[in-house]
This record gives C-alpha cells, structure tokens and sequence, in this order.
C-alpha cells in the first residue's frame, strides 16, 4: 500500500454481537424517546433542553415521533419542569407569537419522571412512561428508539447505566435502539476514566456509548480553527515568534446557583479549564 493510499478498518468491540452490527443498519423512523436524567441540574436546563429545542425546531425531531423524558431525584410535576425552561427555550422580550408558540409546542413533548438514580422502583416507572408512549406509536411507523442523555456527575453513572441496562433498555419485536450519552468531565484522571470506560462497557456495546463534551460543537471554537488554520493572512503570523502571550478570560454574572456540591467535589478546573477554555 502506497503512502497516498488509506485504509478504513471500522472498530469493533471485543465481544461484538448482531445488536452491535444491527445498530448501524436499525431504520431512523418509528418512535424516539430522549431522555434526559439529570433534568433539573443546571446543565440540563441551560445546555441540554435549550439543544434538543433548536433540533425540533430544525425539524429533526418530529413531534409525531419524539417524546423527552426528564428523570431526576426533585420532586416535581411535568409543568414544573417546563415552566423551569421556558425562560431558556424563549429568545428574548420581542419574542414573536409564533416563536413563543413553538416554545410552547415542544414543551408539550416533555414529561417527567421523579426518581434516583440507583432505584429499582423508579427506573420501572420511566420504562412504564417510555413504554406507553411507544405503544401510542403505530407498529407500520418503525422500531423504537431509546436515547439516554446523562447530564449527571460521573461518580452515577456506573449505577445509572446499571439500571437502564437492567430496566430499561428498548424491548421492541421490530428492532430499534438504546444509546446512552456520557458528558464530561468523564472521571477525574487517567485511572477514573479508564474505570469508567471499563465499567459502562461492561453494559453497552462500544457503538451504543457516546461521550461528548458540549463546548465542542460552539460556533466560537469551531470559527476559532478556521480563522487559524485556513487564513493566508493570520496562519503564517499566529505562533511562538510573533505572540508574546495569551490570555483567556472566563466570567460569569451568577454564582453557583445549586451546583456548589458538584464544584466541591471535581473543581472549577476540571469542569471548565482543562476542556472549555482551552478549547
């Protein structure tokens, strides 16, 4: 093979089984159920919630289809939930009927779930909620699908994998999925995430898993590398000899606002520093 040549291997788990190789050939039709656990963190309401509203409104989740699942321990009712994110759904005071109507419709599509995150009881009930929304669905539209977004500290997700391993996992006779999606920080160092992997690859085959880190997909950090890497004009110049420093400037006009334990436990430094900002 020439030094012009590539060679495309698709990577397979150690213990690849036909779920693993039907993932990839399942039919994107027939009922999505998204939920997120973690609904009434802070991350869900500012990040996760306002990301799945910019897809429906996009036209990616049809609301024919689509159902989203809050879980989280707080005791709350379905329109608690969604009174908490109207006011990080709505653009703005000039907000037009028709934008505050789209709001409103894709609100609708939520439900909740109140539960924790090493219950037996309460992982039946979302699989009951899911279950029950997927049998409203008619069988000549698909399979089901069951897309799981932890938006949760990584110290629970071994148990909360367990459970939807254990509880939850899509049951459909026409096929489908269940995915799971992990956020950063992923462990605190090598030897965490590495137990992390270890133990949630135990429960899920390596194309059911997707780990992200939200900042990624920015429009700042992606127009960050263009601006460097394909300019004439800055590519040459932008490096050690021509830059004597630079300085990134993290503020936030809030404090805390409920996640003092989360920070007291992994950092400022883990959380932002060593992923957001020098991203």
């Amino acid at each position: 093979m020439s030094s012009s040549e590539w060679h495309v291997e698709r990577r397979q788990s150690s213990n690849e089984s036909p779920l693993s190789r039907d993932l990839e050939n399942a039919p994107e039709t027939g009922s999505l159920s998204i939920v997120v656990l973690g609904a009434s963190g802070d991350l869900a309401k500012k990040k996760t919630f306002p990301a799945l509203f910019h897809l429906y409104v996009q036209g990616f989740l049809p609301p024919n289809e689509v159902c989203i699942f809050g879980y989280a321990r707080t005791k709350i009712t379905d329109n608690d939930l969604r009174n908490r994110l109207r006011g990080y759904l709505v653009p703005g005071k000039d907000s037009s009927l028709e934008q505050l109507e789209e709001v409103s419709k894709f609100l609708n599509l939520i439900k909740y779930v109140s539960g924790s995150y090493d219950s037996k009881d309460g992982f039946c009930n979302l699989d009951k909620e899911i279950s029950e929304h997927e049998s409203l669905k008619s069988s000549a539209q698909g399979p089901s699908r069951r897309l799981f977004y932890l938006a949760l500290p990584p110290t629970v997700y071994p148990s909360v994998c367990k459970m939807i391993k254990t509880y939850c996992m899509n049951k459909s006779d026409l096929g489908g999925w269940t995915r799971i999606v992990v956020e950063k920080p992923f462990g605190k160092d090598l030897e965490s995430a590495e137990q992390l992997s270890t133990e949630i690859g135990e429960l899920f085959e390596e194309p059911q898993i997707y780990r992200i880190d939200h900042y990624l997909g920015k429009e700042l950090v992606q127009n960050m590398l263009v601006l460097r890497f394909a300019n004439r004009l800055f590519m040459p110049q932008w490096n050690r000899d021509n830059i004597a420093n630079v300085q990134i400037v993290f503020r936030e006009d809030f404090g805390t606002e409920g996640r003092g334990g989360y920070f007291d436990q992994y950092g400022i430094i883990r959380d932002i520093i060593q992923n957001h900002l020098l991203q």
